[in-house]
């Protein structure tokens, strides 16, 4: 509850629109029970044949007796207390008399009053009080419509709003996180936070501000309007409430636990749909496509059960509430219809009322009883959506509040001058959870400018070896210096604008080959763009495609191939004029022949730049000035890249068919 919490104080920042929304439940609430409150003069009235005017008469009449009748009893009673001032039963009936009379007194007035100002505009035949008494309930329901729709509008703007605003906190979240919680949390979950949690914590947040607010406030202007019949009898009805407390408080254990796993059944359903797109081809090449269905149909079914559950107990609420106010309510019907066939005013030796019911008083009091059991019917459905609202916003808080560990130091400038003289790595041990470590005690240094190839088996901790130079991640143990300066020193944005990096999979955005391009430099003008096209031959094959520059590559750039899309990766990095370059099998996809050409060109560019390449192909490991060779996360072994080509088997030098080394 507490992070649902912090969610409805985000959400404040419409404070005005919150204001009018309860003001627009409290004109509900106030509508509400007024409508319900004129079943007393349409059963008192306009069925017992009478007028508006004729009844305000009677009251003045009878409310004249009565006083009478009370000025008597006090009389009488003075003149006991005369002689005997001490008797109790003259002083209770004494002041039980000036307290009736006082109320008379003051209903005379309010009678004569509207008999003054209000009963010559009113129907003088009973039919005509009828039809006016419809009229009201007409223009009251009108009213209170128009309540309800603002209301909608309001909530809607209020949680609609909120949603919006919490999603940009979730994706500028996930930007800042560290690459170890993404790769943790994995896109799947993160897929189902962005989507499914936060339209939990909306629709929490709409029956927060709308049935929450409005409904409680209908029941209580009908618990008023009931209390001032006989707030005694009103207690009476009210002694099942414990039951009903009990009951939803058992039941939002239930809901929160099935919340949870159906959290993760959604996220699951993600995954396993995402991973099926993705690797298409594979499950297609492999005739797996059963397999896949399989899995899927097992999922969609745990789903199908959790989907259930929940819905079995959003079903158990309606008729658990149902019961317990008809329980409540027939309470009260016995307990009031006996007083009213009977003429009494006491209860088991208690008082309900002071002067005995009337039975259309006691329909009104039943009806308002009706009134409150609706809203708390609704009530109980809200009841569940806020509980899951609570569950998701539990999950989204939790990335909100972490922190991310890849920051700049407290007594660092949070700034990186250019690349000067060297990096360094010392001792350098770097660990994915507890056990598994990849790199142990990495020691070496890089001069400016050099280009260094790393080789080795998958799994020897290449690509760690990467990300830790753009910081991605941050040693385990051991330090990366940057001109003396230890790598933490550095704020990541600040580092990484003096880095680019081109990986393997060149994964594309959704749009242009040019707007792919200029991704690597927000400020890049078209002329740098077409440069580095050129540089990496992305120019030879835009002409080829039938809108050139403003060809759309699809999801992933999946309309170009491979070598295309390495090509297009390239020129993004080289766009961004980096001082340090991480090339990780960037040209592996590329044929031959552009392979050879490729080279020259980028052999040319890569002077006076440090580059990082992981490779196993000699024609991309001739760009290198060196070539360090890992083996299980060491270091195996350093030497000149042109002594490491010259002690290669010569099978394994062959540019023509591209072998790995």
């Amino acid at each position: 509850m507490h992070h649902f919490l912090r969610v409805i104080k985000f959400s404040l920042r419409y404070k005005w629109s919150v204001v009018a929304s309860v003001v627009n439940a409290l004109l509900i609430g106030v509508l509400w029970s007024v409508s319900i409150s004129t079943i007393y003069p349409i059963l008192e009235i306009s069925f017992s044949g009478h007028t508006f005017p004729d009844w305000i008469d009677h009251q003045i009449e009878e409310r004249e007796e009565t006083a009478l009748t009370y000025r008597n009893e006090i009389d009488r009673s003075s003149k006991i207390l005369e002689k005997a001032p001490d008797d109790s039963d003259a002083l209770e009936s004494a002041g039980r008399a000036r307290n009736l009379l006082s109320e008379d007194e003051q209903r005379i007035k309010l009678y004569r009053s509207l008999q003054k100002n209000i009963t010559p505009y009113l129907p003088e035949s009973p039919f005509g009080t009828l039809t006016f008494m419809m009229s009201l309930v007409l223009i009251l329901t009108i009213l209170k419509g128009c309540c309800i729709i603002t209301q909608a509008v309001l909530v809607s703007r209020i949680s609609q709003g909120t949603i919006r605003d919490l999603r940009r906190i979730f994706f500028r979240s996930i930007l800042s996180m560290d690459q170890l919680k993404v790769d943790k949390m994995g896109s799947s979950k993160m897929m189902t936070m962005l989507s499914h949690n936060i339209n939990l914590v909306g629709s929490g947040l709409q029956a927060l501000y709308c049935q929450s607010i409005r409904e409680p406030f209908k029941m209580l202007a009908c618990l008023i309007g009931a209390a001032l019949i006989s707030w005694q009898l009103l207690l009476i009805s009210m002694i099942i409430t414990p039951i009903g407390i009990l009951s939803l408080w058992k039941m939002k254990q239930l809901v929160k636990t099935a919340t949870h796993k159906h959290m993760g059944g959604v996220a699951v359903i993600l995954q396993t749909l995402a991973e099926t797109i993705i690797c298409l081809k594979i499950v297609k090449i492999f005739n797996r496509e059963r397999t896949e269905m399989k899995r899927f149909r097992n999922n969609a079914e745990s789903l199908y059960g959790l989907c259930n559950r929940m819905n079995f107990y959003d079903a158990i609420l309606n008729p658990l509430t149902e019961t317990l106010g008809l329980m409540a309510l027939a309470i009260t019907i016995l307990c009031g219809g006996w007083l009213v066939m009977n003429q009494e005013t006491h209860l088991w030796g208690f008082q309900i009322s002071d002067r005995p019911l009337t039975p259309s008083l006691m329909f009104l009091f039943f009806g308002l009883l009706a009134g409150v059991s609706g809203p708390a019917r609704k009530l109980t459905g809200v009841y569940n959506t806020i509980v899951r609202a609570c569950m998701a916003s539990e999950t989204l808080y939790d990335v909100f509040d972490r922190s991310p560990d890849i920051i700049a130091s407290k007594s660092s400038n949070s700034s990186s001058a250019p690349l000067a003289h060297e990096i360094r790595f010392d001792d350098v041990i770097f660990t994915y959870g507890i056990m598994h470590r990849v790199l142990k005690h990495i020691s070496f240094t890089i001069p400016k400018g050099q280009t260094v190839a790393f080789v080795g088996h998958n799994g020897c901790g290449k690509s760690t070896l990467m990300n830790l130079v753009a910081r991605f991640y941050d040693p385990t143990a051991g330090n990366i210096y940057f001109d003396d300066v230890n790598i933490r020193e550095f704020h990541p944005r600040s580092l990484r604008r003096q880095i680019s990096m081109v990986t393997q999979d060149a994964f594309l955005f959704d749009g242009t080959i040019g707007d792919n391009i200029a991704y690597g430099n927000a400020d890049a003008t078209i002329r740098k763009v077409v440069q580095a096209a050129d540089l990496a031959m992305v120019t030879d094959f835009i002409k080829d495609l039938p809108n050139g520059w403003e060809t759309k590559i699809g999801d992933g750039g999946k309309r170009l191939s491979g070598g295309q899309r390495q090509r297009v990766a390239i020129a993004r990095a080289i766009v961004g004029n980096p001082q340090i370059l991480i090339l990780d099998e960037a040209t592996s996809q590329i044929d031959p022949i552009a392979e050879t050409e490729l080279h020259k060109r980028l052999a040319k560019y890569l002077k006076d730049r440090t580059v990082f390449m992981i490779s196993h192909r000699t024609s991309t490991l001739e760009l290198a000035d060196r070539v360090i060779v890992m083996e299980s996360g060491w270091v195996k072994d350093d030497m000149p890249a042109k002594r490491y080509l010259k002690n290669l088997p010569k099978q394994f030098i062959d540019n023509n068919n591209h072998k790995a080394a």
